[in-house]
């Protein structure tokens, strides 16, 4: 968390022809963690609403201090999955039925409504302050909290120290426990997907400006 701070400050004070926008500059950003885009282009993501038109970007997710047991560590996630879904529908253009069933619909039909209710910035700050609870404390797990969907809670010294990795001809820093962290999250993540799922998940247009 201190270094994703740290990146804030480095990336938007340096003429890079880039800029990180993260939900504490940005009124209208619906995002719990934070992007760098290129500011020579533009993107228009089609799913959901309220959302300016920036650059292409990759986002930037901090690690944070979990508790000191793996039953801490889960309670903090599956309270960061549900405050997640919640902002999801809080910013979603439309409805969007994932069950057949109307029993299984019927909860997140009931959920959908309250989360506009409450609003983006509710559930911005009620991730936030999920994610922060063990702040400072340097527990045994650490993880990804304010996004858990795609991350889960990992041991500390998968991250003590940093080593090079070749990737394409070039070196780039690492975490020591890489390895770790790939396999908690992905499994097999040097095994390639089927063919078919080798597509983008997601709904925008790019352009340079």
């Amino acid at each position: 968390r201190t270094d994703y701070t740290k990146l804030i400050q480095i990336v938007n004070s340096a003429d890079l022809g880039l800029h990180f926008i993260y939900e504490g500059n940005a009124n209208d950003y619906i995002y719990p963690f934070g992007k760098v885009y290129d500011t020579s282009t533009l993107i228009i993501e089609h799913d959901y609403r309220k959302v300016n038109n920036r650059g292409i970007y990759i986002d930037v997710f901090p690690l944070d201090e979990q508790g000191q047991t793996e039953e801490e560590a889960r309670k903090v996630i599956q309270r960061a999955r549900l405050l997640n879904l919640l902002l999801m529908e809080s910013n979603l253009r439309r409805y969007h039925r994932f069950s057949k069933s109307i029993l299984m619909e019927l909860p997140k039909m009931m959920m959908y409504p309250y989360a506009i209710v409450r609003g983006t910035k509710y559930w911005l700050k009620a991730i936030d302050t999920n994610a922060q609870k063990y702040y400072g404390l340097n527990t045994r797990y650490y993880g990804c909290t304010v996004d858990p969907n795609y991350h889960t809670f990992f041991k500390k010294e998968w991250f003590d120290k940093s080593i090079d990795i070749e990737f394409e001809g070039r070196l780039f820093s690492a975490p020591v426990g890489y390895d770790s962290v790939l396999k908690t999250n992905y499994g097999d993540y040097m095994q390639l997907p089927p063919e078919e799922k080798r597509v983008s998940q997601h709904h925008s247009e790019a352009f340079y400006k």
